[in-house]
């Protein structure tokens, strides 16, 4: 068994990436219902917030595996990480849309988290997988905690978003987002064995430092999350002054 080591900062940088992107993609939903007047325009605003929410937990979890220390060099493989990233957008949307349609319902809120929950655990389980230079097993009990952590931690967090729609709520519900999937990626590390594996090609780490390449992950998404937010912002004025009759 390879013993690991992380970075203390960059698992901060982590955390603070998924709450910073779930909040962003829940103030995008507020320009759903107030823009949107045809299903088509409803679709893509709703894919919107879901590039951003499952970007920002995609992000969170690629920056939290570069904080990781192997005493084995190691790399991803290109083909999964990527349909790691396109996992979680698609399951944030699907449960962002169930949320949106049934948000007065419980059974939206917890179908909505539900989707959620699952493609934010899916992505990490494939993003681990993709790892080459070690071989990996996984504690099944452990499994089991991490995907439960994520049902419910996402449900709570769109529980707080749709009930009110407020400021506070939207905050709240943010944080406890960004707070899921930190949970469940470190629950699910914790559940998690490497094991050095003599069949991997040996391969030169001559490229970009994990650190390097984590912290220009980490400002991307936080650029791109603000600059969705300047877009936001601007929008909604316009949809004010229109309303008004200001010119």
């Amino acid at each position: 068994m390879l013993e690991i080591e992380y970075d203390p900062l960059l698992v901060g940088v982590s955390i603070a990436v998924a709450i910073w992107g779930s909040w962003t993609a829940f103030v995008l939903t507020f320009g759903i219902r107030k823009q949107a007047r045809t299903t088509a325009q409803k679709a893509v605003l709703c894919i919107n917030s879901a590039v951003v929410m499952g970007g920002s937990i995609w992000a969170m979890h690629f920056i939290a595996m570069l904080a990781v220390g192997f005493p084995v060099v190691v790399t991803y493989n290109t083909f999964e990480t990527v349909a790691s990233l396109v996992l979680a957008i698609g399951f944030c949307g699907l449960g962002l849309y169930v949320a949106l349609e049934k948000s007065t319902s419980l059974h939206g809120v917890l179908g909505g988290g539900t989707l959620m929950g699952l493609g934010m655990s899916g992505m990490h389980y494939l993003g681990v997988c993709a790892i080459r230079g070690c071989a990996v097993s996984f504690n099944m009990a452990g499994v089991a905690l991490s995907i439960l952590v994520a049902i419910v931690a996402s449900s709570a967090s769109l529980w707080f978003v749709f009930r009110n729609r407020g400021i506070s709520e939207t905050v709240l519900g943010g944080l406890i987002m960004g707070m899921a999937s930190a949970s469940m990626h470190f629950i699910a590390m914790y559940a998690t064995v490497f094991v050095s594996n003599p069949s991997f090609i040996a391969v030169s780490d001559s490229g970009l430092s994990q650190s390097i390449l984590a912290y220009a992950i980490a400002m991307a998404a936080f650029a791109v999350c603000a600059a969705q937010l300047l877009m936001a912002t601007s929008a909604s004025t316009t949809l004010v002054d229109k309303s008004s009759g200001i010119p």
